[in-house]
């Protein structure tokens, strides 16, 4: 978890506690029909009573208190992510100009990769995509995709401006949906990370039940269609191309 002060407040996100238990269900798997049925049923009375922004921010926003519970997101620094912040430290004071793209499969549009700027960029999303000549840019706020706590472009971000203030610098995630934005994927998204979580602590009643929750967790990021995938790349490459363009990366072009 990329926390540039270090702290790990255990009373971050309290709105979790409302969906806590419909979450995290501690109890073996012994059958993805009827859980995903009451999965699915209590759901509706989240997006009911929380509406979509409300439930995205308790259910995505992360949490610290509960280590089992989705998106935890720990009491400390993993060594993995110290390593990697002092490879960024390094990285910062060694370039005058510096580029950081973080790739993500997920959320988002199923055809249609989308730029997601930091909340902590201060240009519009609408002018980055005029700038990248990019059709779709969002923010990482509850309004225009979801609010995240911990995310290493933010991090990025919060060493640039503390420590390497003078530098040029420009970091955005990539984020390649899978699902797309319909009522399918945005409830169908949260059942496969349910399950999946599920699965890891406690466990599926049959090695069939254990295959069909790896199969779809890993269709939620990794997409066996052959059509999402090509325009995954050419999504990307037009979007390599914009950023590096924009960002004077190209011979005799200067940056915007």
């Amino acid at each position: 978890n990329f926390i540039y002060d270090g702290v790990f407040e255990l009373v971050y996100n309290p709105a979790y506690d409302k969906v806590r238990s419909t979450l995290y269900r501690p109890t073996l798997i012994q059958s993805l029909g009827t859980s995903n049925f009451f999965f699915k049923a209590e759901l509706l009375a989240h997006l009911a009573r929380l509406g979509v922004i409300g439930f995205h921010k308790a259910s995505l926003s992360g949490q610290y208190r509960d280590a089992q519970g989705m998106y935890y997101g720990g009491s400390e620094y993993q060594e993995e992510t110290r390593t990697l912040m002092q490879l960024l430290r390094q990285a910062l004071s060694a370039y005058e100009q510096i580029l950081h793209l973080d790739m993500h499969t997920g959320y988002g549009p199923r055809y249609q990769m989308s730029l997601v700027n930091s909340a902590l960029e201060t240009g519009t999303s609408q002018e980055f995509e005029q700038k990248f000549n990019y059709p779709v840019v969002v923010a990482a706020n509850p309004e225009e995709f979801y609010a995240i706590r911990g995310d290493l472009v933010d991090f990025v971000y919060e060493m640039w401006q503390h420590e390497f203030p003078q530098k040029r610098l420009f970091a955005t995630a990539y984020e390649f949906g899978t699902l797309g934005n319909s009522y399918f994927g945005k409830v169908h998204c949260p059942v496969e990370m349910v399950n999946e979580n599920r699965h890891y602590w406690h466990g599926a009643l049959n090695e069939q039940i254990s295959e069909q929750v790896k199969r779809e967790f890993e269709e939620l990021f990794n997409p066996s269609a052959a059509d999402w995938k090509e325009k995954a790349v050419a999504d990307g490459d037009q979007a390599f191309t914009g950023i590096l363009r924009a960002e004077g990366y190209f011979a005799g072009e200067a940056a915007e």
